[in-house]
């Protein structure tokens, strides 16, 4: 109708409206773990002065659900021989394998997002989880709150262990010391779900 006048404003607030209606809010449910059930992991971008030069490190940093136990390890790289480095040496960590291991969509892991949470992992990855007998979800893209634990992890152990910038005689002292600093708060609580 020629008459008929809307303004700028009365679309948006009409679909924000709508919206409230038709689409459901996210909810989150509270997950209760039994022992072993699910590791998370991940990488973090760190700086350390190895032998008097400062280094840009990647720590690999694992984290069980149930207890909130974790293991950290440094690395020159964050490729493939470095997870699967981190990986194993968790589960040594931790005296076994959790049934279950969340990571994200690195390529390091995963060959293609498929539809939903199915993914293609790389043949490498496959293989180390295959033997290992870990089942693996794979978080949602943007969904740092599905790796919560292990995202809190990284900021806890950054500002307890790498602030003021550390100190070592060699990538192995660092990380001697690394794993050292994770057993201290192996009776602790750390940040993330319980």
């Amino acid at each position: 109708e020629p008459a008929f006048a809307i303004g700028e404003r009365a679309v948006p607030t009409y679909v924000a409206a709508r919206r409230e209606r038709i689409v459901p809010k996210e909810a989150f449910v509270r997950l209760a773990y039994a022992p072993g059930d699910q590791v998370k992991f991940d990488f973090k971008d760190v700086v350390a002065r190895i032998a008097g030069v400062d280094v840009a490190l990647h720590m690999y940093v694992a984290r069980l659900s149930y207890s909130s136990a974790f293991f950290a390890r440094c690395y020159v790289a964050e490729d493939r021989p470095a997870l699967f480095d981190g990986l194993v040496s968790a589960c040594v960590h931790f005296g076994g394998v959790a049934r279950e291991g969340v990571f994200d969509n690195a390529s390091t892991a995963v060959k293609r997002i498929l539809r939903g949470r199915e993914r293609s992992m790389n043949d490498d990855f496959a293989a180390v989880c295959g033997a290992l007998a870990l089942r693996m979800q794979f978080a949602a893209p943007a969904k740092g709150n599905e790796k919560g634990g292990v995202e809190g992890l990284h900021g806890f152990i950054e500002d307890r262990f790498f602030r003021p910038v550390p100190e070592f005689k060699s990538l192995a002292d660092l990380n001697r010391d690394l794993e050292a600093f994770a057993e201290s708060y192996l009776d602790k609580r750390v940040p993330g779900e319980r």
